[in-house]
């Protein structure tokens, strides 16, 4: 099993849930593990607006939009749900989905993950530092479950945060402010990219005569030259998605001093 891969599919379908459901609603997650076979089953259930039946069939389709009152209140389901059943493939796993209109929906995917050997429990991990940051950190990201990981992420190293929904949202919250520290920009985001967010944040910054903020672009796509890329838009470093507690403090080590 691919730790990586299976986080990512878990929080693609409890990002979906989180935003089809109601505020207040229950999201039930269920985790079984069969030993005989191997198989480990998760499934996601939510009561929220649930799946028309008409719809059921491309569900998993790319960038799959529900109606138009739908799609202005909660957004489409864009890559989320493609991007689960991609990576579910890879694991050599199927994810299926039962709903119905107005009820609710679970989402159930299924992967062959083999226990532990003695010689894989044995194998060294690598120790956290969790060190003690001081600053301010500006969190651009659309996605409710991705920000949620990354605020509790930053209050672990002890950081305040400030939580910026989309591109242009960002950009406005750096030019309001002025005195964030660092900034975590997600690079796919509706209504203003990350890389493009970043180009205004260093025109603000230039005709200011502001000093540099560090920008550390994040993304689940990670690609060959995206570094480059990222780097060319003004942006300062790169962090891929899942990101874990050691990766994001080995980036915050480069730019932010260390609490006393």
């Amino acid at each position: 099993m691919d730790p990586i891969r299976w986080g990512q599919v878990l929080k693609q379908i409890l990002s979906n849930a989180i935003k089809f459901s109601h505020k207040n609603s229950n999201i039930d997650l269920l985790i079984n593990y069969e030993p005989n076979s191997s198989t480990l089953s998760c499934t996601v259930c939510d009561n929220g607006i649930g799946v028309k039946e008409e719809d059921m069939d491309h569900i998993f389709s790319n960038f799959t939009q529900k109606d138009s009152s739908t799609t202005r209140r909660f957004g489409g389901v864009g890559m989320g749900l493609p991007l689960a059943r991609h990576l579910t493939r890879l694991m050599k796993g199927e994810i299926s989905v039962k709903s119905k209109e107005g009820q609710g929906s679970c989402f159930t995917f299924t992967i062959h993950a083999p226990s532990l050997t003695k010689e894989d429990t044995q194998k060294p991990v690598a120790k956290l530092l969790q060190q003690s940051f001081a600053g301010k950190v500006l969190i651009v990201e659309d996605n409710i479950t991705n920000q949620l990981l990354m605020k509790s992420l930053l209050v672990k190293l002890g950081l305040d945060y400030e939580i910026a929904s989309d591109g242009i949202q960002g950009v406005i919250a750096f030019d309001t402010a002025r005195d964030f520290d660092l900034i975590l920009m997600d690079e796919n985001m509706p209504n203003l990219n990350g890389i493009a967010a970043t180009e205004r944040i260093r025109q603000i910054e230039q005709s200011a005569e502001l000093k540099h903020t560090p920008i550390v672009a994040v993304t689940a796509n990670a690609q060959a030259g995206d570094r480059e890329r990222f780097l060319a838009s003004g942006m300062d470093d790169y962090l891929a998605k899942p990101v874990s507690l050691a990766e994001l403090e080995t980036v915050l080590d480069k730019y932010l001093e260390q609490r006393a």
